[in-house]
């Protein structure tokens, strides 16, 4: 968590410089939410974004994966983030919707060996 604040830094840096401008930046709506359910303790961040186009949702924790041109990015952020959490019995989750928005949700247990955490939910229409 201590990089959070660097990727909402970073996030509203790409908006701005992807075309959409201050007015984009200015409508973006970030849902920060944390709870725990006995065995797991559970940070989910949602945003009002373009979304993840379906084609993608199931590569983005991929090494090297990256829908940005060339020299832009190494496609490695979500796959090493994806990692460490597996790494700690955790999970690292994603549902997104086209013009909607996205969802992630980091699950960590509370002790070494607790139950799987319930699956993320789709975002409403």
């Amino acid at each position: 968590m201590d990089h959070f604040p660097i990727y909402l830094s970073t996030k509203g840096q790409r908006i701005v410089l992807s075309g959409g401008g201050e007015a984009a930046l200015a409508k973006l709506r970030l849902l920060l939410k944390t709870e725990a359910d006995g065995d797991w303790v559970h940070v989910s961040v949602q945003d009002n974004g373009k979304g993840i186009a379906p084609e993608h949702l199931a590569k983005i924790f991929d090494p090297f994966f990256t829908t940005k041109p060339v020299g832009q990015g190494t496609g490695l952020g979500l796959s090493i983030s994806f990692q460490i959490v597996e790494a700690h019995g955790g999970r690292l989750q994603v549902a997104s919707k086209p013009g909607i928005g996205t969802r992630f949700v980091l699950s960590l247990p509370l002790r070494a060996h607790g139950a799987e955490p319930e699956p993320v939910e789709s975002l409403a229409a």
